[in-house]
């Protein structure tokens, strides 16, 4: 019965020290580690502990990586902007062309630069204009200055007779107006704008001219 007890108690024993080497193992074994070698893995240690960014020390970050057409490292700069590191920051790509490139609709495109470095941008231009004039009277909802038109780039608009002028949307009013003064021969340019202008006079009327593109 003695001899029971003491295998029962030293089974137990050998259980507890076995458990406690195989929970030590788990917790060594399943923590994060990198490479300090081909052979060697160091635990991750904590970035108030190291003493510099070395791969091989057991720092762990996340960040950007670079690719400079061999290998693979972390993004950075250096601190005066004097010199660029070997492997550079990360920068807007842009395809240098000698002529102007065209895109196929809907799809990705890269910015675009000239040969010496200069950044092509979009620029609006017109190969014609329309002009007239327009009596403006005290109309209710005002007078057609000039109609909406879908390829208009801008249209200047200016008070050019003896009375002041209010222009807006359809249903404009002198209280609700753009004002226009007569004396100064005001004059406002709508750019990128496609609606349709209208004119009003508090009393008699002026003549507004525009010029369309």
């Amino acid at each position: 019965m003695k001899k029971g007890a003491i295998y029962l108690a030293t089974g137990f024993i050998i259980c507890c020290i076995l458990a406690m080497f195989a929970r030590t193992q788990v917790q060594q074994n399943s923590g994060l580690a990198v490479a300090a070698s081909a052979t060697k893995w160091s635990n991750v240690k904590d970035a108030g502990a190291m003493s510099s960014d070395a791969q091989s020390s057991g720092l762990l970050a996340v960040g950007q990586m670079l690719y400079n057409g061999t290998s693979w490292d972390r993004a950075r700069v250096v601190a005066d902007n004097g010199t660029n590191p070997a492997f550079k920051s990360p920068v807007l790509a842009a395809l240098a062309n000698t002529a102007r490139p065209t895109w196929t609709d809907g799809k990705i495109a890269p910015l675009s630069v000239d040969i010496s470095g200069a950044l092509r941008t979009s620029t609006v231009t017109s190969s014609s204009f329309t002009t007239n004039w327009v009596t403006v009277d005290t109309t209710s909802g005002g007078v057609l200055i000039k109609a909406a038109n879908t390829s208009r780039k801008s249209i200047t608009i200016r008070n050019i007779g003896s009375v002041d002028m209010y222009i807006g949307n359809s249903g404009v009013t002198t209280a609700t107006g753009f004002l226009l003064q007569a004396a100064t021969k005001e004059a406002y340019t709508f750019d990128r704008n496609t609606a349709a202008v209208y004119g009003i006079t508090a009393a008699t009327s002026t003549t507004a001219c525009y010029i369309e593109e």
